[in-house]
This record gives C-alpha cells, sequence and structure tokens, in this order.
C-alpha cells in the first residue's frame, strides 16, 4: 500500500526543505567555519569511517545548538525560528571559557545566563517564504568549454609579441 499525499501536502512540504537548506547553510557555513570570516569545511580525517565520525560529529553540535535555541526561546515565550543561529554559536563560544573555569555550584547560573544571551539575539524580519527552482548557475562566457583533448600551448613570446608603434 503506497502513502498518499495531497497537492496541498506538497507544497506545505516544499517549504520546510528550505529549512533544511538553511540547516546545511548554518553548518557548512557558520557552524564550521573560523572566526576570522573564512569558510573552509575540512575534515582531518585521512580514513573514510573517521571522516563519517567527524560528519556525526559536526551533526550533533548543530543539534544540540538548535536545543538550546529551543530552551532560550522556550524561555522567554519566543518562536525559536526567531532566534538567531549566529549569533547562538557566538554566545556559546563565549561562554565556553567560563563555563570551564566555574565551579559546578555556579554552572546552572551561567547556563541560564547563557539562554537570556540567547534569546535577545533575535532576527530582525521573519524569514520570508521561499518560492524558488533549485536550479544550478552556469557561468557565462563567449569560450568553449574546456574538453579533455585541450592541452597547454607552449609559447615563445619574446618573439611572437609585436609592440605597436616600437621601431
Amino acid at each position: 500500500m503506497s502513502p498518499t499525499i495531497t497537492a496541498q501536502e506538497i507544497v506545505q512540504k516544499y517549504h520546510v526543505g528550505w529549512e533544511i537548506e538553511l540547516a546545511y547553510d548554518s553548518i557548512k557555513t557558520h557552524q564550521t567555519a573560523r572566526r576570522t570570516g573564512q569558510c573552509p569545511t575540512v575534515f582531518r580525517s585521512k580514513r573514510p569511517d573517521f571522516v563519517k565520525q567527524e560528519i556525526y560529529a559536526m551533526l550533533a553540535v548543530y543539534s544540540l545548538l538548535r536545543d538550546v535555541i529551543r530552551q532560550a526561546a522556550d524561555k522567554h515565550g519566543l518562536d525559536p525560528l526567531s532566534v538567531t543561529f549566529i549569533d547562538t554559536l557566538c554566545a556559546v563560544l563565549d561562554a565556553i571559557p567560563a563555563m570551564r573555569r566555574a565551579q559546578a555550584t555556579r554552572l546552572m547560573d551561567l547556563y541560564n545566563d547563557l539562554l537570556d544571551d540567547i534569546a535577545r539575539g533575535q532576527l530582525t524580519r521573519r524569514r520570508r517564504p521561499r518560492a524558488f527552482p533549485r536550479v544550478v548557475r552556469v557561468k557565462m562566457s563567449n569560450f568553449r568549454v574546456k574538453g579533455f583533448g585541450d592541452q597547454e600551448i607552449h609559447r615563445d613570446f619574446s618573439n611572437a609579441t609585436r609592440v605597436l608603434g616600437a621601431a
């Protein structure tokens, strides 16, 4: 028996797909980037099983950050989608040194302060509904696409170059 889904449900699920795209962007562009603004998503492991382990670790951290966003939103009566991922990531990274140094009796207070900081990081505008088709941009050029048979051309530029107006 195959599941039935209406056209209306398909339209509604389409917009959920954009949330998934935003999650990929958050992981790749912000979570794995250095704080200097560079955006390398680099896997340090050489073995496939260790690369898989790094991917699982990235996804686990992303899930934990989203759960902290949810907790902060619940505490302050906010919509979790109105809290920015980037501000949350920065707040958590800034809170880690103080939490490492703190005594165990102080950790809950620091965590509640962190939730307050996260709740202050709200989006300035709501996400707009996405309605764009998935397409790939192709670089516009007058040159033909490089093929397998294209090889480097060796030229003697000192003899082949002619300067206009020179005697």
